[in-house]
């Protein structure tokens, strides 16, 4: 598969957790008041599958992945 210019390459990804959870180097975790954790930071897919992986095996409840648009500057919120 080829990318395309329709398809233009993520500045990164905001990942939502079930819980509030740290230890996640390198990754911003906010702890929201709905008690979910959220991370920012991803700054593309090969760290993305290895977060994901991570939170596989610890068992942790993946709530949602989120793709940041290239124009996006805000990879917190």
């Amino acid at each position: 598969m080829g990318t395309s210019n329709d398809n233009p390459a993520p500045t990164g990804y905001r990942v939502s957790l079930y819980g509030h959870h740290d230890g996640f180097d390198g990754l911003t975790c906010t702890h929201e008041p709905d008690g979910t954790t959220t991370l920012s930071g991803v700054v593309d897919q090969a760290a993305l599958h290895r977060l994901l992986r991570t939170i596989r095996d610890s068992g942790i409840v993946l709530l949602s992945v989120t793709r940041l648009p290239d124009d996006s500057h805000d990879l917190t919120h």
